[in-house]
């Protein structure tokens, strides 16, 4: 179901927020978990930003949504522009719920200039929403 691959997205990018919330505020660490904080950023192996962008917009790449909602706010058919992968609904969900994901990791960063361009062929119609 959508809403499956919706939460998927969500809980995704949410965990990530969390996780920086988390070591944004060390004073409130044992010990331990300082430690533990200092070993995962020398590492990089945890929540860094650079895999959590390559994920989201290596769905948008995978589904081709930006192309197909380019085709469709053009009058064309998103289908001419996809190839298999872009025409299964499961990826076009994924794609477009990667594109709003990608859109609140933006906002997050500070980065509104990206956030808008990332969501640059996204109709903001709200009947669009009841996908």
């Amino acid at each position: 179901p959508n809403i499956w691959l919706w939460d998927i997205i969500d809980e995704f990018v949410y965990q990530f927020q969390a996780f920086c919330l988390y070591k944004a505020n060390p004073s409130k660490r044992s010990a331990e978990e300082i430690e533990d904080l200092i070993e995962l950023e020398q590492t990089q192996n945890a929540w860094n930003i650079y895999p959590v962008l390559n994920i989201l917009y290596s769905l948008l790449t995978k589904s081709q949504i930006n192309e197909q909602l380019k085709a469709i706010r053009e009058g064309g058919n998103p289908d001419d522009v996809a190839d298999e992968f872009g025409r299964s609904d499961l990826y076009f969900k994924l794609g477009y719920f990667s594109l709003i994901g990608l859109l609140r990791t933006h906002v997050l960063l500070g980065d509104y200039h990206q956030a808008l361009q990332t969501v640059e062929y996204l109709d903001m119609d709200p009947k669009v929403f009841l996908i």
